[in-house]
């Protein structure tokens, strides 16, 4: 029944305009969405925003409505056009819901108290921001000069810090520490490792193969969040972590293995799986960042001056607070 409804109402609004075009002898040009790249490659004339492609009782879907639909993501038609096949899918998909909503208010059920409330408030979201929108339009204004100048005063935020990758173990004592430092530096894996002579110079201690690491921390470390992994710790950046063992892990080569470290919540052995070093990021790189950042400050300055003025006039009654 569905499905002859739908065919039915996109032969009346569909046969009509192929009619037309057929008596002119002239081709019926593809609707194409807002200005993107993927739209661009299409030669065909763009339709109307404003045109009419169908109805449902007295509610109309336009060009724009469709349009809305298909560029809801983006990145969806970045590479190629919509086809003729997802526009006529999208107009179905709205076709069928203006009307089961049509059938909704004929049965009264836009009149159920609970349905009201929904309603309601999403008729407030819309119009809170539509009134955002308005307040905001041609308000909001960054200049480069003024993304320099924020540069300048505040390079401190597009600085990325040393970032590191380790394993390590954490135990109670120096005596374990100790015992286990010793286990994997006499391990076999350790003694077939290509730290060479130069490691032994330097009196490293390297494991290029950290699976005895791994079972050792599996075992022995008290760290509850990375021992079931082996001990091993995602990517940080320099600050985040005990300030000691930091300490020791930047000195480290990668897959040198530490001796024991008095940390914060007890004692560590640290393995480096990698680091990448600190850079200072580009004016260039960084506009986008401070761009969003700058339009984001005016606009909540904006909208904070308007809403000191309206709630003057506006009462706004505080009765009790969330639980």
């Amino acid at each position: 029944m569905r499905k002859t409804l739908i065919l039915l109402i996109l032969a009346c609004f569909l046969m009509a305009p192929l009619a037309l075009a057929a008596t002119n002898d002239k081709p019926v040009p593809s609707p194409v969405g807002p200005r993107r790249d993927a739209a661009k490659k299409e030669t065909k004339t763009m339709a109307p925003k404003n045109k009419v492609l169908a109805k449902v009782g007295d509610y109309e879907v336009t060009q724009s409505d469709v349009d809305a639909v298909l560029y809801a993501d983006p990145t969806r038609f970045r590479d190629k056009p919509p086809t003729e096949g997802d526009k006529l899918s999208v107009l179905d998909g709205l076709l069928v819901s203006l009307v089961l909503a049509t059938e909704a208010r004929r049965t009264g059920l836009d009149k159920d108290p609970v349905l009201v409330k929904k309603l309601t408030k999403s008729e407030n979201q819309i119009l809170s921001k539509a009134y955002e929108e308005n307040l905001l339009r041609g308000k909001v204004d960054v200049t480069d000069e003024q993304m320099k100048e924020y540069y300048e005063k505040n390079k401190d935020e597009f600085y990325d810090k040393p970032a590191l990758k380790l394993f390590w173990i954490l135990v109670d004592t120096k005596e374990e520490a100790d015992k286990l430092f010793v286990e994997m530096k006499n391990s076999v894996a350790n003694q077939k490792s290509a730290g060479g002579e130069k490691a032994k110079a330097e009196d490293r201690v390297m494991l290029t193969t950290p699976h005895v690491f791994r079972g050792l921390a599996v075992t022995h470390s008290k760290d509850t969040a990375t021992a079931p992994k082996g001990g091993w710790v995602p990517w940080f950046n320099k600050g985040e972590k005990d300030p000691e063992v930091e300490k020791v892990a930047l000195a480290l080569v990668e897959n040198e293995l530490s001796r024991p470290v008095k940390g914060q919540k007890g004692w560590y052995l640290i393995l480096k799986e990698a680091q990448t070093e600190g850079k200072q990021n580009s004016y260039l790189n960084s506009r986008s960042i401070i761009y969003q950042k700058m339009v984001t400050e005016q606009e909540h300055k904006i909208i904070g001056e308007a809403l000191e003025k309206l709630r003057k006039n506006i009462t706004v009654e505080l009765i009790s607070k969330p639980d």
